[in-house]
């Protein structure tokens, strides 16, 4: 049984290696040839993602009852 389950455990790794590199790298490599997966471009030619929000008043009555 010893055998049996180290040939078992060889084979397993042998399928996951193969399915790993023969079907999500060239996806993932498909991918990365027509866009870019992070959306790293900035629109409108800003300097920054940074975006300013106007200050809300605080109100205790808010966190007594939160939704």
């Amino acid at each position: 049984m010893g055998v049996i389950r180290f040939i078992g455990q060889a084979f397993l790794s042998f399928i996951l290696v193969v399915v790993f590199y023969g079907v999500f790298t060239p996806i993932g490599m498909m991918v990365r040839l027509f866009r870019d997966p992070l959306d790293r471009t900035l629109p409108d030619d800003r300097e920054s993602f940074w975006v300013r929000k106007t200050p809300v008043a605080f109100d205790p009555k808010e966190y007594e009852k939160q939704r």
